[in-house]
């Protein structure tokens, strides 16, 4: 098990369930290929960011908050599981919706509000201008004499997927069926470093497959080593190394208008 320093509070007391995709594997002709059902957590509908939410309130609590801010779409997850586990941790819960207050987007973040989380439409911005106006509301916040604490933190979240590299490892061993091969969306970042992240503290144990579905090869990879990088810091452990040759991408999912120049995609075996 991979114990960090850094201040967690469990939301998950159980791991998520390992799964057999045995119509697959008769479809394929080949044994031990399993799903991780990480969308099988136990709090407001389940959601990976939970895994990161548990760093994140550790955090928080660890610097004294007492409000989250999250910022994101009427129908994020991300602001759905916040505004949840704000209620479970007694935090107050402000969340912040880029878009325009319509009565679709309202029901789009219906359950925020069942959560008791205060929602703020702030008009249709990009992310770098939803992030100015984020530090902005915190300000506000703090000039009231609140303690906000702003949920994102690349680094912080990331340690989830770190743990849960460790726990599909100690999964693995159990099965009968050790896994070499895992297989993952490649997004922004933060859950792929943290699962590489742990997959290095582990030894490397998998190769970790990457198909990705927003950012070509290079930015990806990009992302994925300065994230890297910031978990060594932050964790003070600095001699855990990326193994470049562990990690693979692959694009053939990704739109051909934002398809990187120059690609290189390597198949299982």
């Amino acid at each position: 098990m991979i114990q960090f320093p850094q201040a967690r509070y469990r939301l998950l007391e159980q791991p998520t369930p390992l799964a057999p995709l045995a119509r697959l594997e008769k479809r394929l002709g080949r044994s031990g290929l399993f799903i991780k059902r990480d969308d099988h957590m136990p709090i407001a509908l389940g959601g990976n960011k939970l895994r990161s939410l548990e760093f994140w309130l550790g955090a928080a609590l660890e610097e004294n908050a007492d409000v989250l801010l999250v910022a994101g779409a009427p129908v994020s997850n991300q602001c759905r599981l916040t505004a949840a586990a704000a209620a479970i941790a007694g935090l107050d819960c402000l969340i912040v919706h880029n878009d325009a207050e319509t009565d679709q987007t309202r029901r789009s973040s219906f359950l925020n509000r069942v959560f008791g989380a205060e929602v703020r439409f702030v008009g249709a911005m990009c992310e770098d201008t939803r992030a100015v106006r984020i530090e902005e509301i915190a300000q506000e916040l703090r000039s009231a004499g609140r303690r906000p604490y702003i949920v994102g933190s690349a680094v912080v979240g990331a340690l989830g997927y770190a743990v849960a590299a460790a726990e599909l490892l100690s999964q693995s061993e159990a099965s009968g069926y050790p896994i070499r091969h895992v297989i993952l969306p490649g997004s922004m970042g933060p859950t792929e470093a943290g699962f590489i992240f742990g997959n290095a503290l582990l030894g490397n144990p998998f190769d970790v497959h990457l198909v990705s579905v927003e950012y070509g090869q290079a930015d990806l990879a990009a992302r994925i080593a300065r994230i890297f990088g910031e978990l060594q810091h932050y964790t003070g452990k600095p001699d855990v190394k990326l193994d470049d040759g562990r990690v693979h991408y692959h694009m053939d999912y990704l739109d051909p208008a934002t398809r990187c120049p120059q690609l290189s995609v390597r198949t299982l075996s």
